[in-house]
């Protein structure tokens, strides 16, 4: 409860309900089942990796990159938590740099993975393996370009400071007509 009306005859007062996303919201409902349906996914999908852990389709994906891309994915879903809660300084603060660093972990992943096939795929017919395609090489790659995503973010942090500010709307169900102050 934050603020008031006063009502008719100025006795009394009306409590104002601060609107944000709550949990118990039906979009904050739906949230939640879609991030645990995603987390269960998520989970399905390691079980099928560690079964299958030493087979050739799954050693030559580039197991190293699937562990980044389902901890990127995992990150994504707990983070809906964080947007469903009541709005803070430290709550939004955590919103954009979760956000952020859980989709660059994802994009990082899928895109030195994919420059690692072409650069496997489309070499001139040499006798040697092209240089930096190891696991090792893949993941420093990752995490270089992970690095510079975060300090974009961190002076995006300094430019605009994350807040939460508080904001009286009155609509038909917090108006009162006919105050008599």
């Amino acid at each position: 409860m934050w603020g008031n009306n006063p009502l008719s005859g100025s006795n009394a007062c009306k409590h104002i309900r601060e609107a944000y996303l709550d949990p118990s919201d039906a979009w904050g409902i739906v949230l939640i089942i879609v991030a645990i349906l995603g987390l269960i996914t998520v989970v399905l999908v390691c079980i099928a990796m560690g079964i299958f852990w030493s087979t050739p389709i799954i050693k030559s994906s580039g197991r190293e990159q699937m562990i980044l891309l389902l901890t990127g994915t995992t990150l994504c879903f707990l983070l809906t938590i964080f947007f469903i809660l009541k709005p803070s300084i430290p709550i939004c603060l955590f919103q954009r740099v979760g956000t952020w660093f859980c989709l660059s972990l994802i994009l990082s992943a899928l895109f030195v993975k994919l420059v690692r096939i072409a650069r496997i795929f489309l070499r001139e017919q040499t006798s040697g393996r092209p240089k930096f395609i190891t696991p090792i090489y893949q993941i420093i790659f990752t995490f270089m370009l992970v690095g510079g995503q975060m300090l974009l973010v961190l002076i995006s942090l300094i430019i605009v400071y994350p807040d939460s500010t508080t904001k009286l709307v009155l609509n038909s169900e917090n108006t009162n007509d006919s105050p008599e102050l």
